[in-house]
Order: C-alpha cells, then sequence, then structure tokens
C-alpha cells in the first residue's frame, strides 16, 4: 500500500470513532424535564435483553439503569408507573430509530423508591 491508502484508512477509522464518542456525548448530555400522560407500557425482548417502555402523550421513552446516572432500579421504577397516570419525570437522551435508542427516563415524581 502507498502513504496516501494509508492515510486514507487511518483517517477513516479516526472519523469513526470520533463520531461515536460524539454521538455518546450529544446522546448523554441531552435532558429535559416534562409532564407525562402515560398510555401504554410494555417490555420489549430483544435475546437476553429487554427493555422497559413507557408510551406516553410526547412519545415513547425508555427506563433503564444507568451507570452515569448512578440508577440501578429500573425494574422498580417501571413497577411503580400506571397507565392513564400522569407523572413529572427526568430524562436524557433522544430517540434515534435507527439504533432503537429512546429518551431515557431516570427520574419519575411521585416514584421515590430507596
Amino acid at each position: 500500500m502507498n502513504k496516501k491508502a494509508n492515510w486514507f484508512w487511518i483517517s477513516l477509522v479516526i472519523l469513526i470513532f470520533v463520531g461515536i464518542a460524539f454521538y455518546h456525548l450529544t446522546y448523554l448530555t441531552t435532558t429535559g424535564e416534562v409532564i407525562i400522560d402515560v398510555k401504554e407500557k410494555w417490555i420489549k425482548y430483544h435475546y437476553n435483553d429487554a427493555k422497559y417502555l413507557v408510551s406516553t402523550d410526547s412519545g415513547v421513552y425508555e427506563i433503564s439503569d444507568s451507570l452515569t446516572r448512578w440508577q440501578w432500579r429500573s425494574s422498580d421504577l417501571y413497577g411503580c408507573i400506571q397507565t392513564n397516570s400522569s407523572y413529572h419525570i427526568k430524562y436524557y437522551g433522544f430517540r434515534f430509530g435507527l439504533l432503537s435508542d429512546y429518551k431515557k427516563i431516570y427520574y419519575i415524581g411521585g416514584c421515590e423508591i430507596k
């Protein structure tokens, strides 16, 4: 291989890694608060993994454990939410269908679980 080809592949790999890092950093730092009306909730299974999903008047949210938010109680939060009820939530992330990413709920008012 010549030097130009080597630089092309090295640049491409670096660009891919920077793009992945930028996506994750943006995803983790995009936050918000909203009052939601829960329409439906369900568990989406994929192989040995499960996602707790909640359909609301403002879109679909996921409740999941989070290393960056020190949250390890997603099952308890999912169990606390009731359909046809309103909740004040805090979330991070955004909906990106290509990767099946949802806004992730990390706080639900009225569901303070120790």
